[in-house]
């Protein structure tokens, strides 16, 4: 794949998360992905594609209207594309779930996406979380 086609899928991947085309969203992820989330928060860690299906499945009736994420800039080289984005999406239960990312993309020789590492500011992602779906237990 060439550079730009790589940035065009991962763009296009993008514009599958803002509409919740999980089929689309699916069908551009390799087999054997997996979806990296650095830190120590309740989502943080390493999914595998059922995971991450599950995972986008959960947030879906959080916003009913989509998850708006969009590029601020893409860099690729080789097989990767490193993206600098944002979110603005709003929750159904009302107000608006705001963040700035950083992604790094693997495509591979296909063109589906193979590894996906993700960093963004974990104090509005842990307090979506919590509201979304309660404080995370920890030991007592």
């Amino acid at each position: 794949m060439s550079l730009e086609q790589n940035k065009e899928i991962v763009s296009k991947f993008l514009e599958d998360i803002t509409n919740w085309n999980i089929d689309s969203i699916m069908d551009t992820l390799a087999e054997d992905v997996t979806w990296a989330m650095p830190g120590n928060t309740q989502i943080s860690g390493t999914k595998t594609k059922p995971e991450i299906l599950e995972f986008f499945n959960s947030l879906i009736p959080h916003f009913p209207n989509g998850f708006a994420v969009a590029a601020d800039s893409a860099v690729a080289e080789g097989d990767y594309v490193a993206v600098e984005g944002r979110s603005n999406a709003e929750l159904a239960t009302g107000g608006y779930y705001q963040n700035r990312y950083h992604w790094l993309f693997e495509v591979n020789k296909d063109g589906k996406i193979r590894g996906v590492k993700e960093y963004l500011d974990t104090v509005p992602m842990t307090a979506l979380i919590e509201r979304l779906f309660g404080p995370a237990s920890g030991p007592s």
